[in-house]
Formats: C-alpha cells, sequence, structure tokens
C-alpha cells in the first residue's frame, strides 16, 4: 500500500487507514509530498530557502501516521518528504514499490 500524504489529508490518510486495516494487512508505504510546479525562479528558491522547515513539519506528520498505521496492524515504511513536482516523483515511487492499493487525497 502506497499512501501519500501532505498537510490537509493526515486525517483522511488515517480514516482510510483504519478502514483498510479490516480488510487488509502488510506494509504501508508513506510519503509526504509538497507539490511545486513551475514556478518563476524567485518561487523556487523561497521554497529550497523554506525546505528544512517544510521537511521538520512533513517528517512530523508521517511519523504521527506511521504510528497510527503501526497501532492498526501495519507494518510501515516511511519514504520521506518530497518538494516539487508530484506526479514525476509518484510516478517512480508508484513503479518502484508496485503498491495493491494507493491513497491519494490531495
Amino acid at each position: 500500500m502506497l499512501a501519500v500524504v501532505d498537510d490537509k489529508n493526515k486525517e483522511l490518510v488515517k480514516t482510510y487507514l483504519q478502514i483498510l486495516s479490516k480488510k487488509f494487512k502488510g506494509t504501508v508505504h508513506l510519503i509526504y509530498i509538497k507539490d511545486v510546479d513551475y514556478y518563476p525562479a524567485e518561487v523556487l528558491l523561497e521554497v529550497e530557502k523554506a525546505y528544512d522547515t517544510i521537511r521538520d513539519s512533513g517528517l512530523a506528520i508521517l511519523n504521527d501516521v506511521a504510528k497510527k498505521a503501526k497501532d492498526l496492524g501495519f507494518d510501515t515504511k516511511v519514504l520521506g518528504v518530497y518538494c516539487g513536482i508530484s506526479s514525476e516523483r509518484l510516478l517512480s515511487i508508484f513503479k518502484s514499490v508496485d503498491p495493491d492499493v494507493l491513497i491519494d487525497l490531495r
């Protein structure tokens, strides 16, 4: 299972994991994605400057969701925090993880 988490959907992801835990077991791969599309260089520089804050916040959210998943009986793997064009990164992860279920509620 692959779950894409962000600031807005973390509680909803937990709810879906709770529902799915009744039917599935196994490993939940978690990734925090901050979507940044093509923007002028100035915007990208600001995101780079704020990356440490984004990473720390994202890891805290991932750890919270991972704890809930473990409590529900899932094994968890935190894949990390990604800032950028999410479609490219998600495709790469999807191919490597090959999940049975994708939770992407962004």
